[in-house]
């Protein structure tokens, strides 16, 4: 559903960022698929600190690139 909606997005004229978690650490930090920018942020699988540490990494990330958007 995501995906359909980052899609339409594009073909509409906007650029697309998918700001998500690294679920797996073989997963791409960053990549594009079908002109989505997608950027996975580190996360672990522990419960509670795991999402901490995932909310703070976004917010980090969100000061640092906030300004594009």
């Amino acid at each position: 559903m995501l995906g359909e909606l980052a899609r339409e997005l594009v073909r509409q004229g906007h650029e697309v960022t998918v700001l998500t978690a690294r679920w797996e650490t073989n997963w791409a930090a960053e990549e594009r698929v079908d002109d989505v920018e997608i950027v996975r942020l580190p996360f672990r699988q522990i419960r509670f600190w795991g999402t901490w540490r995932f909310m703070r990494a976004m917010k980090r990330w969100l000061i640092e690139h906030g300004r594009q958007f």
